[in-house]
């Protein structure tokens, strides 16, 4: 894929359970934020479960992150819902207004 000059690829260290990867992006910003909540996630869950191994960590993390994920996605599809909701009650009241207008006028 051919990205714009500003958006070229490049190779972006985390470190996340003391292992450093390499993660190939156009966005660092985003990688790095990512790789944040993924630390702050698994340390979460080390406190309420200290022995659990590397792997398990990581899948409980990911459960979590995938959690998290869908419950935003459920967030945003109820918030346009009301946006829309109060949308099209303003564009009602929009209407009536103009038909009143409209009535009144000589």
């Amino acid at each position: 894929m051919i990205l714009p000059p500003n958006q070229a690829e490049k190779l972006v260290k985390i470190k996340v359970l003391d292992q450093e990867y390499r993660i190939k992006s156009s966005q660092e910003g985003q990688v790095l934020r990512v790789a944040e909540y993924l630390t702050g996630v698994i340390e979460q869950i080390k406190k309420g479960s200290p022995v659990l191994n590397r792997l398990d960590l990581m899948v409980m993390a990911a459960f979590k992150a995938a959690s998290d994920y869908f419950q935003a996605e459920e967030e945003l599809r109820r918030r346009q819902k009301e946006v829309d909701d109060r949308a099209q009650a303003l564009t009602a009241r929009i209407e009536e207004i103009l038909a009143e207008a409209e009535f009144q006028e000589p």
